[in-house]
């Protein structure tokens, strides 16, 4: 059992330090995003489908 979870838990795979700056700077694109789309849907009462959603509230609850 012991050698089955070790082998789990090694890292097979290294990811190069271009990969490492790539995926940091599209996780901070998308946080930027999402905030800015919360903001916006806070500030501004939406009509229709997002109105009966109530995705403002849902969103808001996501701050930090």
């Amino acid at each position: 059992m012991n050698q089955y979870l070790n082998s789990i838990r090694s890292k097979n795979t290294t990811l190069s330090l271009k990969r490492k700056i790539i995926s940091t700077i599209i996780v901070l694109c998308i946080g930027l995003f999402l905030g800015a789309l919360s903001k916006y849907l806070d500030e501004n009462q939406l009509t229709g489908i997002l109105g009966q959603l109530d995705l403002s509230n849902y969103l808001g609850r996501f701050s930090i």
